[in-house]
């Protein structure tokens, strides 16, 4: 029954948007969805997924650019006059960006931890 309750409550919660869709497309719709076993609905959002990506995580972001760093680094190992001087630019904007993000992201934490400590005195 608690588990009925919270998909009814997230159901509530989701944004729900009506669409008028051109004549036939709700039926190709369906087939697709069926062919993919999935509702219609869940179909809609896949799709609009594929062609609107949500805004990355943080943690994304930083995966993405340590990724791209290691694969800098390798490069520069292998050859280095394989980089070019617009490559060269692209990185070290890349590092002051994360030197910014690191600093900003050691700020965020500081203040949680002040806070925290801060809750706690008042208690």
């Amino acid at each position: 029954m608690a588990i009925i309750m919270a998909d009814q409550e997230n159901r509530t919660l989701n944004d729900k948007f009506m669409l008028r869709l051109p004549d036939g497309m709700r039926e190709r719709i369906k087939v697709i969805a069926d062919k993919n076993g999935r509702s219609m609905n869940a179909e809609i959002v896949e799709l609009l997924e594929r062609h609107i990506p949500s805004i990355p995580s943080v943690k994304d972001v930083i995966e993405s650019s340590d990724y791209i760093a290691f694969q800098l680094k390798e490069l520069l190992e292998r050859d280095p006059d394989l980089l070019d001087q617009r490559t060269m630019i692209t990185a070290k904007s890349l590092m002051r960006t994360l030197n910014e993000l690191d600093e900003r992201l050691k700020a965020a934490q500081d203040r949680k931890t002040n806070e925290i400590k801060s809750s706690r005195r008042r208690q």
